[in-house]
Parts: structure tokens; sequence; C-alpha cells
């Protein structure tokens, strides 16, 4: 799920109160990524992303992977 609408218009409000404990009681995986200045987003999702799709992977490793 992703979300773009204007500050305070209830986006995480959604998220968190309904959509993603829903998922996660239907046996879902769920992640959420949230702003952190400094980092790039896609530095952020590239991370998420190796967690999910490399598990065994160790934290030096995943570092590696997403820096490149």
């Amino acid at each position: 799920m992703a979300a773009q609408h204007p500050s305070g218009c209830g986006k995480s409000s959604l998220a968190r109160a309904g959509v993603l404990p829903r998922l996660r009681a239907e046996g879902m995986s769920v992640t959420e990524l949230r702003p952190v200045p400094g980092i790039p987003a896609s530095d952020l999702l590239s991370g998420a992303l190796i967690a999910i799709l490399e598990p065994d992977l160790g934290e030096s490793d995943r570092s590696d992977k997403v820096d490149k």
C-alpha cells in the first residue's frame, strides 16, 4: 500500500488503525516504511526488500547490497 496525500488528511491513521492490522490478521507480512532525514527513500525500500527476499543474509551483507 502506498498513500500520497496532503499532510494531516489521515493517511497514517488509516494505515495503522485499519489496513495494516487487517493485513497482519490475514497472515500477511507487513513492513511500514517511514521517512528518515538524511537517508534516501530508495535505501529504506532496498533494505526492507532485501530483508524479505533474502532473510538469511547478515546485517553487514544487507548493508553491502543496499550500498550498491
